[in-house]
């Protein structure tokens, strides 16, 4: 065999064997999307599992039954079925105050975080990106965590939201046009002073006794030391949500 021949052979027996690997690669995706997909043809498979995902709604941090018995003792009158209404009714305005750049979507909320949502329209204002968020729908809501700290108490909550979103940028190519999408936001409550109990250059309330007129000592008395008549306390802190961040 000449040395021309040789090397004849030797490229036919290369590209065979690079064609046989080509086929056992080719085999083994088709395998392998089959197991995990359902089908042979990988891009499909990738396209039903990034369908799936947009119909899966995203999982929180749920210690509910951990952390609301620790709440409710230090604060009997927290009512979580309302908070947990509330929040997700300010989640929704907190979106389509976005959507719509127009605060009173908010409704009666903190001043942290009007704030939060007010930057939040003029970073896309100055981008000039518009979203929409429509059919807006919770489908869980969870305590996450409880801290309680001198001076402050916090309660942070998670929700799993979906929406049909869609992105309007200056450059087109990065429009994204209503698609259905799966979040989680999570969303802190605060237990701050309530400044409307308070008289202007006051730092403290003075309550009298509307039986006798006595002083009462403690903000939480509810009889007074004096006569025994009932004293409807003063709550001069209450909860507020201060914030809503995506993660």
């Amino acid at each position: 065999m000449t040395a021309g021949n040789a090397i004849l052979v030797i490229a036919i027996f290369t590209g065979l064997a690079l064609i046989g690997a080509i086929f056992f690669v080719m085999f083994k995706v088709r395998q392998i999307s089959r197991e995990f997909f359902g089908t042979s043809s990988l891009i499909e498979g990738l396209k039903r599992q990034e369908a799936l995902e947009d119909d899966t709604p995203k999982s929180v941090s749920g210690m509910t039954r951990v952390e609301l018995p620790r709440i409710e003792k230090d604060f009997p009158e927290f009512h979580w079925p309302e908070w947990k209404q509330r929040c997700e009714n300010q989640l929704k305005g907190y979106l389509e105050a976005l959507e719509h750049r127009d605060l009173s979507y908010l409704g009666k909320v903190s001043v942290s975080l009007k704030d939060q949502a007010r930057l939040k329209i003029e970073e896309m204002e100055e981008k000039e990106i518009r979203e929409e968020f429509d059919a807006i729908h919770v489908h869980q809501t969870e305590i996450s965590r409880y801290d309680k700290n001198p001076g402050k108490c916090r309660i942070r909550i998670q929700s799993s939201v979906e929406y049909l979103h869609t992105l309007r940028t200056p450059d087109r190519k990065k429009n994204v046009e209503r698609e259905k999408e799966q979040h989680r936001f999570n969303m802190e409550l605060v237990y701050i002073q309530d400044i409307t109990k308070i008289r202007d250059g006051e730092t403290a309330i003075g309550v009298s006794c509307p039986h006798c007129g006595a002083p009462i000592a403690g903000l939480g008395d509810r009889v007074c030391p004096y006569c025994g008549g009932a004293v409807e306390p003063v709550n001069v802190r209450v909860w507020e949500l201060h914030r809503i961040e995506e993660v």
